[in-house]
Protein backbone atom coordinates (compact mmCIF):
# COMPACT_ATOMS: atom_id res chain seq x y z
CA UNK A 1 0.00 0.00 0.00
CA UNK A 2 1.00 3.53 -0.72
CA UNK A 3 1.93 5.61 2.26
CA UNK A 4 0.31 8.88 2.99
CA UNK A 5 3.30 11.03 1.92
CA UNK A 6 3.39 9.31 -1.45
CA UNK A 7 -0.28 10.00 -2.09
CA UNK A 8 0.17 13.65 -1.18
CA UNK A 9 3.14 13.91 -3.48
CA UNK A 10 1.14 12.54 -6.41
CA UNK A 11 -1.70 14.99 -5.70
CA UNK A 12 0.74 17.91 -5.68
CA UNK A 13 2.22 16.77 -9.00
CA UNK A 14 -1.21 16.53 -10.61
CA UNK A 15 -2.16 19.98 -9.31
CA UNK A 16 1.16 21.38 -10.58
CA UNK A 17 0.55 19.91 -14.02
CA UNK A 18 -3.00 21.34 -14.11
CA UNK A 19 -1.75 24.75 -13.02
CA UNK A 20 1.05 24.70 -15.57
CA UNK A 21 -1.38 23.64 -18.32
CA UNK A 22 -3.77 26.48 -17.39
CA UNK A 23 -0.94 29.00 -17.40
CA UNK A 24 0.32 27.78 -20.78
CA UNK A 25 -3.17 27.84 -22.27
CA UNK A 26 -3.78 31.34 -20.97
CA UNK A 27 -0.45 32.53 -22.31
CA UNK A 28 -1.14 30.87 -25.67
CA UNK A 29 -4.59 32.44 -25.82
CA UNK A 30 -3.18 35.87 -25.05
CA UNK A 31 -0.50 35.40 -27.69
CA UNK A 32 -3.07 34.28 -30.26
CA UNK A 33 -5.31 37.22 -29.42
CA UNK A 34 -2.38 39.55 -29.78
CA UNK A 35 -1.46 38.00 -33.08
CA UNK A 36 -5.04 38.25 -34.27
CA UNK A 37 -5.20 41.88 -33.18
CA UNK A 38 -1.96 42.64 -35.00
CA UNK A 39 -3.16 40.85 -38.10
CA UNK A 40 -6.48 42.67 -38.04
CA UNK A 41 -4.77 46.04 -37.76
CA UNK A 42 -2.29 45.18 -40.51
CA UNK A 43 -4.93 43.76 -42.85
CA UNK A 44 -7.33 46.66 -42.28
CA UNK A 45 -4.54 49.12 -42.97
CA UNK A 46 -3.57 47.25 -46.14
CA UNK A 47 -7.19 47.03 -47.24
CA UNK A 48 -7.66 50.75 -46.74
CA UNK A 49 -4.50 51.43 -48.72
CA UNK A 50 -5.64 49.14 -51.54
CA UNK A 51 -9.09 50.71 -51.61
CA UNK A 52 -7.58 54.18 -51.73
CA UNK A 53 -5.34 53.14 -54.60
CA UNK A 54 -8.27 51.48 -56.39
CA UNK A 55 -10.36 54.64 -56.05
CA UNK A 56 -7.51 56.75 -57.41
CA UNK A 57 -6.95 54.30 -60.26
CA UNK A 58 -10.64 54.08 -61.16
CA UNK A 59 -10.89 57.86 -60.99
CA UNK A 60 -7.86 58.20 -63.24
CA UNK A 61 -9.30 55.64 -65.69
CA UNK A 62 -12.67 57.39 -65.72
CA UNK A 63 -10.97 60.73 -66.22
CA UNK A 64 -8.82 59.25 -69.00
CA UNK A 65 -11.92 57.83 -70.70
CA UNK A 66 -13.78 61.13 -70.40
CA UNK A 67 -10.81 62.98 -71.84
CA UNK A 68 -10.60 60.61 -74.80
CA UNK A 69 -14.32 60.91 -75.55
CA UNK A 70 -14.25 64.66 -75.03
CA UNK A 71 -11.41 64.99 -77.58
CA UNK A 72 -13.30 63.23 -80.36
CA UNK A 73 -13.16 64.94 -83.71
CA UNK A 74 -16.04 67.19 -84.69
CA UNK A 75 -17.13 64.88 -87.52
CA UNK A 76 -17.21 61.96 -85.08
CA UNK A 77 -19.48 63.93 -82.75
CA UNK A 78 -21.77 64.81 -85.68
CA UNK A 79 -22.14 61.14 -86.64
CA UNK A 80 -22.67 60.14 -83.01
CA UNK A 81 -25.46 62.71 -82.65
CA UNK A 82 -27.18 61.52 -85.85
CA UNK A 83 -27.04 57.86 -84.81
CA UNK A 84 -28.48 58.72 -81.40
CA UNK A 85 -31.15 60.96 -82.93
CA UNK A 86 -32.58 58.22 -85.15
CA UNK A 87 -32.48 55.67 -82.33
CA UNK A 88 -34.35 58.02 -79.98
CA UNK A 89 -36.85 59.12 -82.63
CA UNK A 90 -37.56 55.51 -83.64
CA UNK A 91 -39.14 54.85 -80.23
CA UNK A 92 -41.55 57.77 -80.65
CA UNK A 93 -42.65 56.89 -84.19
CA UNK A 94 -44.94 54.13 -85.36
CA UNK A 95 -42.51 51.73 -87.03
CA UNK A 96 -42.44 48.01 -87.60
CA UNK A 97 -40.35 45.94 -85.23
CA UNK A 98 -38.03 45.02 -88.08
CA UNK A 99 -37.39 48.67 -88.99
CA UNK A 100 -36.79 49.67 -85.36
CA UNK A 101 -34.37 46.78 -84.83
CA UNK A 102 -32.49 47.72 -88.01
CA UNK A 103 -32.17 51.34 -86.86
CA UNK A 104 -30.83 50.30 -83.47
CA UNK A 105 -28.41 47.72 -84.89
CA UNK A 106 -26.99 50.21 -87.39
CA UNK A 107 -26.57 52.76 -84.60
CA UNK A 108 -24.87 50.21 -82.34
CA UNK A 109 -22.36 49.34 -85.06
CA UNK A 110 -21.67 52.98 -85.91
CA UNK A 111 -21.29 54.13 -82.30
CA UNK A 112 -19.08 51.12 -81.52
CA UNK A 113 -16.78 52.05 -84.38
CA UNK A 114 -16.55 55.65 -83.17
CA UNK A 115 -15.73 54.62 -79.60
CA UNK A 116 -13.34 51.86 -80.70
CA UNK A 117 -11.06 54.24 -82.60
CA UNK A 118 -10.75 56.43 -79.49
CA UNK A 119 -8.93 53.59 -77.70
CA UNK A 120 -7.30 51.88 -80.68
CA UNK A 121 -3.92 53.47 -79.91
CA UNK A 122 -3.53 51.01 -77.01
CA UNK A 123 -2.97 48.20 -79.50
CA UNK A 124 -2.08 50.03 -82.73
CA UNK A 125 0.53 52.66 -83.63
CA UNK A 126 -0.60 56.27 -83.36
CA UNK A 127 -0.18 56.91 -87.10
CA UNK A 128 -2.35 53.91 -88.00
CA UNK A 129 -5.09 55.10 -85.64
CA UNK A 130 -4.93 58.63 -87.07
CA UNK A 131 -5.37 57.28 -90.60
CA UNK A 132 -8.28 55.11 -89.46
CA UNK A 133 -9.99 58.17 -88.02
CA UNK A 134 -9.42 60.05 -91.29
CA UNK A 135 -11.32 57.38 -93.22
CA UNK A 136 -13.94 56.50 -90.59
CA UNK A 137 -16.66 58.90 -91.89
CA UNK A 138 -16.64 57.05 -95.23
CA UNK A 139 -18.45 53.97 -93.82
CA UNK A 140 -20.47 56.03 -91.32
CA UNK A 141 -22.22 58.05 -94.04
CA UNK A 142 -24.02 55.09 -95.68
CA UNK A 143 -24.96 53.83 -92.22
CA UNK A 144 -26.83 57.08 -91.48
CA UNK A 145 -28.32 56.89 -94.99
CA UNK A 146 -29.74 53.44 -94.26
CA UNK A 147 -31.01 54.55 -90.87
CA UNK A 148 -32.96 57.33 -92.57
CA UNK A 149 -34.37 54.89 -95.10
CA UNK A 150 -35.58 52.51 -92.39
CA UNK A 151 -37.06 55.43 -90.44
CA UNK A 152 -39.03 56.89 -93.38
CA UNK A 153 -42.66 55.95 -93.81
CA UNK A 154 -44.91 56.14 -96.86
CA UNK A 155 -44.04 58.71 -99.56
CA UNK A 156 -45.41 62.19 -99.05
CA UNK A 157 -47.66 62.42 -102.10
CA UNK A 158 -48.25 66.16 -101.85
CA UNK A 159 -44.56 67.05 -101.68
CA UNK A 160 -43.78 64.47 -104.35
CA UNK A 161 -46.32 66.03 -106.72
CA UNK A 162 -44.79 69.46 -106.11
CA UNK A 163 -41.31 68.22 -107.08
CA UNK A 164 -42.63 66.38 -110.13
CA UNK A 165 -44.72 69.35 -111.23
CA UNK A 166 -41.67 71.62 -111.03
CA UNK A 167 -39.79 69.27 -113.37
CA UNK A 168 -42.68 69.10 -115.86
CA UNK A 169 -42.99 72.87 -115.94
CA UNK A 170 -39.31 73.69 -116.39
CA UNK A 171 -37.66 70.60 -117.89
CA UNK A 172 -40.39 68.78 -119.77
CA UNK A 173 -39.39 69.90 -123.29
CA UNK A 174 -35.67 69.40 -122.64
CA UNK A 175 -36.10 65.85 -121.35
CA UNK A 176 -38.44 64.93 -124.21
CA UNK A 177 -35.93 66.32 -126.70
CA UNK A 178 -33.12 64.26 -125.21
CA UNK A 179 -35.32 61.20 -125.45
CA UNK A 180 -35.87 61.39 -129.21
CA UNK A 181 -32.80 63.10 -130.69
CA UNK A 182 -29.77 61.01 -131.52
CA UNK A 183 -27.51 64.07 -131.36
CA UNK A 184 -27.96 64.11 -127.57
CA UNK A 185 -26.70 60.54 -127.18
CA UNK A 186 -23.10 61.49 -126.31
CA UNK A 187 -24.34 64.07 -123.78
CA UNK A 188 -26.54 61.49 -122.12
CA UNK A 189 -23.67 58.98 -122.04
CA UNK A 190 -21.32 61.52 -120.45
CA UNK A 191 -23.85 62.44 -117.78
CA UNK A 192 -24.61 58.78 -116.98
CA UNK A 193 -20.89 58.15 -116.56
CA UNK A 194 -20.55 61.29 -114.42
CA UNK A 195 -23.38 60.15 -112.15
CA UNK A 196 -21.70 56.76 -111.78
CA UNK A 197 -18.67 58.57 -110.30
CA UNK A 198 -20.69 59.99 -107.40
CA UNK A 199 -20.02 56.89 -105.29
CA UNK A 200 -16.23 57.06 -105.42
CA UNK A 201 -15.67 60.81 -105.76
CA UNK A 202 -15.73 61.51 -102.01
CA UNK A 203 -13.12 58.88 -101.01
CA UNK A 204 -11.05 59.89 -104.07
CA UNK A 205 -11.08 63.47 -102.77
CA UNK A 206 -9.74 62.27 -99.43
CA UNK A 207 -7.03 60.34 -101.25
CA UNK A 208 -6.17 63.48 -103.22
CA UNK A 209 -5.56 65.35 -99.96
CA UNK A 210 -3.16 62.58 -98.93
CA UNK A 211 -1.30 62.72 -102.25
CA UNK A 212 -1.06 66.51 -102.04
CA UNK A 213 0.41 66.22 -98.48
CA UNK A 214 -2.59 68.10 -97.07
CA UNK A 215 -3.80 65.67 -94.42
CA UNK A 216 -4.24 68.61 -92.06
CA UNK A 217 -7.39 69.56 -93.99
CA UNK A 218 -9.08 66.16 -93.66
CA UNK A 219 -11.27 67.26 -90.76
CA UNK A 220 -12.41 70.34 -92.69
CA UNK A 221 -13.12 68.15 -95.73
CA UNK A 222 -15.40 65.82 -93.78
CA UNK A 223 -16.94 68.65 -91.76
CA UNK A 224 -18.24 70.37 -94.90
CA UNK A 225 -19.43 67.09 -96.45
CA UNK A 226 -21.25 65.78 -93.37
CA UNK A 227 -22.73 69.14 -92.41
CA UNK A 228 -24.22 69.45 -95.89
CA UNK A 229 -25.23 65.80 -96.38
CA UNK A 230 -26.69 64.69 -93.05
CA UNK A 231 -29.55 67.23 -93.20
CA UNK A 232 -30.53 65.61 -96.52
CA UNK A 233 -30.92 62.27 -94.76
CA UNK A 234 -32.98 63.81 -91.96
CA UNK A 235 -35.33 65.53 -94.44
CA UNK A 236 -35.67 62.29 -96.40
CA UNK A 237 -36.69 60.49 -93.22
CA UNK A 238 -39.53 62.95 -92.60
CA UNK A 239 -40.37 63.92 -96.22
CA UNK A 240 -39.96 60.69 -98.21
CA UNK A 241 -40.72 60.73 -101.92
CA UNK A 242 -40.33 58.29 -104.79
CA UNK A 243 -37.65 59.00 -107.39
CA UNK A 244 -38.92 60.50 -110.67
CA UNK A 245 -37.88 57.47 -112.76
CA UNK A 246 -40.61 55.47 -111.01
CA UNK A 247 -43.32 58.00 -111.84
CA UNK A 248 -42.69 58.73 -115.50
CA UNK A 249 -43.80 56.61 -118.44
CA UNK A 250 -42.35 58.71 -121.25
CA UNK A 251 -39.25 57.26 -122.90
CA UNK A 252 -35.98 57.90 -121.17
CA UNK A 253 -33.14 59.67 -122.99
CA UNK A 254 -30.99 57.47 -125.17
CA UNK A 255 -28.11 56.11 -123.09
CA UNK A 256 -25.45 53.43 -123.43
CA UNK A 257 -27.14 50.34 -122.03
CA UNK A 258 -24.18 49.11 -120.01
CA UNK A 259 -23.62 52.32 -118.04
CA UNK A 260 -27.33 52.80 -117.46
CA UNK A 261 -27.74 49.17 -116.43
CA UNK A 262 -24.91 49.49 -113.91
CA UNK A 263 -26.40 52.67 -112.42
CA UNK A 264 -29.81 51.04 -112.16
CA UNK A 265 -28.34 47.90 -110.57
CA UNK A 266 -26.71 50.09 -107.89
CA UNK A 267 -29.88 52.01 -107.06
CA UNK A 268 -31.92 48.79 -106.98
CA UNK A 269 -29.60 46.84 -104.69
CA UNK A 270 -27.67 49.45 -102.68
CA UNK A 271 -30.29 52.13 -101.97
CA UNK A 272 -33.45 52.35 -99.89
CA UNK A 273 -35.53 53.15 -103.03
CA UNK A 274 -36.50 56.62 -101.82
CA UNK A 275 -35.63 59.97 -103.32
CA UNK A 276 -33.21 61.99 -101.19
CA UNK A 277 -34.21 65.64 -100.84
CA UNK A 278 -31.92 67.53 -101.21
CA UNK A 279 -29.66 65.27 -103.27
CA UNK A 280 -27.04 63.84 -100.91
CA UNK A 281 -24.83 62.88 -103.86
CA UNK A 282 -24.67 66.51 -104.93
CA UNK A 283 -24.07 67.94 -101.45
CA UNK A 284 -21.30 65.42 -100.70
CA UNK A 285 -19.43 65.68 -103.99
CA UNK A 286 -19.85 69.43 -104.41
CA UNK A 287 -18.96 70.19 -100.76
CA UNK A 288 -15.81 68.07 -100.99
CA UNK A 289 -14.86 69.65 -104.32
CA UNK A 290 -15.15 73.17 -102.89
CA UNK A 291 -12.82 72.27 -100.02
CA UNK A 292 -10.33 70.87 -102.53
CA UNK A 293 -10.67 74.02 -104.63
CA UNK A 294 -9.73 76.09 -101.60
CA UNK A 295 -6.55 74.19 -100.72
CA UNK A 296 -5.54 72.49 -103.99
CA UNK A 297 -7.11 74.52 -106.84
CA UNK A 298 -5.96 72.34 -109.75
CA UNK A 299 -7.19 69.09 -108.21
CA UNK A 300 -10.28 70.80 -106.88
CA UNK A 301 -11.22 72.14 -110.31
CA UNK A 302 -11.19 68.62 -111.78
CA UNK A 303 -13.39 67.40 -108.92
CA UNK A 304 -15.69 70.39 -109.36
CA UNK A 305 -16.26 69.50 -113.02
CA UNK A 306 -17.13 65.95 -111.99
CA UNK A 307 -19.55 67.30 -109.37
CA UNK A 308 -21.28 69.47 -111.97
CA UNK A 309 -21.62 66.42 -114.21
CA UNK A 310 -23.14 64.47 -111.31
CA UNK A 311 -25.66 67.26 -110.72
CA UNK A 312 -26.84 67.28 -114.34
CA UNK A 313 -26.73 63.49 -114.62
CA UNK A 314 -28.91 63.15 -111.52
CA UNK A 315 -31.67 65.13 -113.27
CA UNK A 316 -31.36 63.88 -116.86
CA UNK A 317 -31.11 60.27 -115.69
CA UNK A 318 -34.21 60.86 -113.50
CA UNK A 319 -32.40 59.74 -110.39
CA UNK A 320 -33.43 63.03 -108.76
CA UNK A 321 -35.83 65.89 -109.30
CA UNK A 322 -34.42 69.23 -110.42
CA UNK A 323 -35.40 70.82 -107.09
CA UNK A 324 -33.33 68.18 -105.26
CA UNK A 325 -30.22 69.31 -107.12
CA UNK A 326 -30.92 73.04 -106.89
CA UNK A 327 -31.46 72.94 -103.13
CA UNK A 328 -28.45 70.62 -102.70
CA UNK A 329 -26.18 73.08 -104.51
CA UNK A 330 -27.45 75.91 -102.31
CA UNK A 331 -26.88 73.85 -99.13
CA UNK A 332 -23.35 72.80 -100.12
CA UNK A 333 -22.31 76.34 -101.06
CA UNK A 334 -23.81 77.76 -97.86
CA UNK A 335 -22.08 75.22 -95.61
CA UNK A 336 -18.78 75.81 -97.38
CA UNK A 337 -19.15 79.60 -97.07
CA UNK A 338 -19.87 79.30 -93.33
CA UNK A 339 -16.82 77.07 -92.92
CA UNK A 340 -14.61 79.60 -94.72
CA UNK A 341 -15.99 82.45 -92.64
CA UNK A 342 -15.27 80.74 -89.32
CA UNK A 343 -11.87 79.30 -90.28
Amino acid sequence: MNSYPQRQSRKLKRRSRRLLTCVLRKHSTQRENGLRHWLSITLSSSAQTLMTRARKLSGACASHTRNRLWHMRTVEWISLVLFSFFVTASWFRSLSSRARIAINVIAAIGISLIIAVQFADRVLPHLAVSVMRDWLPAPLMPMVYWQAGRFAGKPNERFQEFLHGFDRAWLGNLLRGMAVRRSYRWISASLELAYLSCYELVPLGLGALYLAHMRRYVNEYWLVILSATYPCYVLTAFLPTRPPRELEREPAPRRPRKIRALNMWIVRHLSHHLNTFPSAHVTATLGGSLVLMRHAPVIGFAFLLASIGISFGAVTGRYHYAADVIVAVAVAVTVFAINVFFT
